[in-house]
């Protein structure tokens, strides 16, 4: 009976360790490592949307490059994001990058989920 019970206690002991790794391995794959792609040349499309407005930013553009600046600056940093998304801000699209700007706050789809970063920058001067 002893060892039956000494069985029991050790496989417990070896489940609640598991568990407790299973545990801390979520929580590091829930920050994971998301890096943001600057653009490579293609085209932004950025909107507002609350009015639905389209503008199409092209490389010769003044704020396509200070957005591609902000991009390749703003590469890291990124943490999952758990709520649900604003349904105001801005959008820039570009290639399969979805940015939303809504005042300091930057959210980005990736196939592992929604990213956020706080941000300094105001959409609107990158945008000037």
């Amino acid at each position: 009976m002893a060892a039956t019970s000494a069985v029991r206690s050790g496989l417990a002991r070896c489940w609640r360790t598991a568990a407790a790794a299973g545990l801390v391995g979520g929580i590091i794959s829930c920050s994971a490592n998301f890096q943001l792609p600057p653009p490579n040349g293609q085209a932004m499309v950025v909107s507002n949307i609350a009015t639905h407005d389209l503008r199409t930013l092209g490389p010769g553009d003044a704020a396509y490059r200070r957005l591609a600046d902000w991009a390749a600056a703003n590469r890291d940093g990124w943490t999952q994001f758990m709520g649900t998304p604003s349904a105001s801000g801005t959008m820039v699209t570009y290639g399969a990058v979805s940015l939303q700007f809504v005042d300091h706050q930057v959210l980005t789809r990736a196939p592992a989920g929604i990213f956020e970063k706080t941000t300094p920058d105001d959409i609107a001067a990158l945008l000037r």
